[in-house]
């Protein structure tokens, strides 16, 4: 019964630390990648 519930425990702590912070990081990266590449296309265009 014990081990159920160690494995739930487990389960609900590397849920939180996923959503807390690789999700969080993920989007910044994406957000970053995106905003390089607006630029990016920004000074192509301008030439």
């Amino acid at each position: 019964m014990g081990e159920i519930v160690a494995k739930a425990v487990y389960s609900a702590v590397g849920q939180f630390f996923l959503l807390v912070w690789i999700l969080p990081a993920g989007i910044l990266l994406l957000a970053y990648l995106i905003y390089i590449m607006v630029m990016t296309i920004g000074e192509i265009r301008k030439k």
